[in-house]
């Protein structure tokens, strides 16, 4: 859905613009708002996602059935002001 309101639909291919996937990682809630930027690891189905808000995700998903990823790790590099 994010991708949908940053970039016309008609310049994307057909995944970005379903709202259906292979695996799924949801964000804290903190976290789902702000900036982040996702990586794949070097181990088959482990995933890396870093936050403007200063977390740091690791999660892992079954390669063969999908479904939803594991947080395997969670680490809070920055405190936000209070």
């Amino acid at each position: 859905a994010m991708v949908k309101s940053l970039v016309p639909s008609s310049a994307l291919p057909k995944y970005f613009t379903s709202e259906w996937s292979f695996a799924q990682f949801r964000l804290q809630p903190e976290d789902s708002a702000v900036p982040s930027v996702v990586g794949f690891g070097g181990a088959p189905g482990v995933l890396y996602v870093v936050t403007t808000a200063g977390s740091f995700y690791k999660a892992a998903f079954d390669t063969e059935k999908g479904g939803t990823a594991a947080q395997e790790a969670f680490f809070k590099f920055v405190q936000q002001p209070e």
